[in-house]
């Protein structure tokens, strides 16, 4: 995945002449930055199951902190950049810092600095997690909210050039953050860790991920959600899947 992301940004599909494996390349880059998010997910929830309500809210707030700690330190790193690009657009000073500090805390984002809204969305995700952990809220409840955040992310997108779009956008300028891509993902990896999520059929699984993959090429809502799942449970099952590959060939 993190090949795949690489090549979401250097475009070796564009040589490509056939237009149902470009279909295929689409995809793979659709669930890409999603694979990460939902195996964040499954650690974070692999690390606090089974521990008291005080265990699991000081390893998150760690976890937190560790994070915050990262977007911090690549934020500084790419201020040059970030400077470059202001004096380039020749912005007063004062709408210089607004722009930069609404970047920052909102969006993850300033010039040629696009890659830090990926630790910005964990950074939203995680504080989600903590207070819905801090309240005790079931885990029914919280799929039901990730579930929501995951339906109203294309509704945003058509409000635009509305005055409500207009706003939204003016203040995170992308649905791709922590509230929308962020949570809903990690969410999915959070459940995959309980054992009513994980006793999975190999056979069952890749098929499971070979139909997503044709319901995101018929650009079906929601498909990439139901690959991204299906592909991390066929990763952890690997294993058996080998198996059970290396006992049809014999």
């Amino acid at each position: 995945m993190a090949c795949v992301v690489v090549a979401i940004h250097t475009h070796p599909e564009s040589d490509l002449d056939n237009l149902f494996v470009s279909k295929i390349v689409e995809c793979l880059y659709s669930i890409a930055v999603p694979f990460f998010f939902v195996v964040s997910g499954f650690f974070l929830s692999n690390k606090i199951k089974g521990h008291d309500y005080e265990t699991k809210i000081s390893y998150i707030q760690r976890w937190l902190s560790r994070i915050v700690r990262l977007y911090l330190i690549w934020t500084l790193i790419y201020l040059p950049y970030a400077v470059y690009g202001f004096i380039r657009d020749d912005l007063s000073w004062g709408k210089t810092l607004l722009v930069y500090f609404r970047n920052v805390i909102l969006v993850g984002e300033n010039f040629l600095s696009w890659p830090l809204w990926y630790l910005l969305a964990m950074i939203v995700s995680g504080c989600i997690f903590y207070i819905m952990i801090k309240f005790r809220i079931k885990e029914g409840y919280m799929l039901g909210i990730a579930l929501c955040l995951a339906v109203i992310c294309p509704f945003i997108e058509t409000l635009r050039s509305t005055e409500l779009g207009d706003l939204y956008f003016s203040l995170f300028k992308t649905t791709r953050n922590g509230f929308f891509v962020g949570f809903p993902y990690m969410m999915i990896g959070y459940l995959m860790i309980k054992p009513r999520y994980r006793e999975y059929n190999v056979c069952w699984t890749f098929l499971l991920l070979l139909i997503s993959f044709v319901l995101m090429m018929n650009d079906v809502p929601m498909a990439n959600f139901v690959a991204v799942y299906a592909l991390v449970a066929v990763v952890s099952l690997m294993d058996q899947f080998a198996f059970f590959l290396i006992c049809k060939i014999i």
